[in-house]
């Protein structure tokens, strides 16, 4: 689907976890979209990505987000959460990674640990990611997941529609 960005240029050495952007997906009814929508695993949107960092940071990088997506976090345990419009970020410290994605454990830190995506039919995708022999595990938060080592360094979590969960949060139930 496409999708405008804007690339954010932090002072060099301040985005240690990677080149930052923020994205939107185009409208449906764009005159620039073409053909059809659907993908065979039933993706509806990009609604999370999670950033993994080192306890001791915590506090700076949940500063720093703040600033670029203007407008503080919530806390949800340890975890540090930027609610939008119909996604969110979330930054965990890595003593609590495993309460998102058990098993895992980026090579370094900080790093871009996940992302979500909500789709039409959880039990269609992961029939089709078995299907395709890709690993799927269920994420205790929610969703089913396949781990960062069958998917190109960062896990891909499948949640069923929009989670509840994060639209009730928002206060959009």
């Amino acid at each position: 689907m496409p999708i405008d960005f804007v690339e954010i240029d932090d002072q060099p050495g301040l985005s240690p976890e990677g080149r930052l952007a923020l994205v939107e997906d185009w409208s449906a009814d764009s005159p620039l979209l073409m053909g059809n929508l659907e993908h065979p695993n039933g993706a509806l949107e990009l609604i999370e990505s999670v950033l993994c960092v080192p306890d001791s940071d915590l506090s700076a990088y949940e500063r720093r987000y703040s600033r670029y997506l203007q407008r503080p976090a919530r806390s949800d345990g340890p975890l540090r959460v930027f609610d939008l419009d119909a996604s969110r970020v979330v930054i965990v410290p890595s003593t609590a990674l495993g309460m998102i994605l058990p098993d895992e454990a980026p090579p370094e830190l900080p790093a871009f640990v996940s992302y979500g995506v909500a789709v039409q039919d959880l039990s269609s995708t992961r029939d089709l990611l078995e299907r395709a022999e890709f690993p799927v595990r269920t994420a205790p938060l929610g969703g089913r997941y396949v781990p960062a080592s069958a998917a190109f360094g960062a896990a891909v979590i499948f949640y069923p529609g929009v989670p509840a969960a994060l639209l009730t949060r928002q206060g959009q139930s």
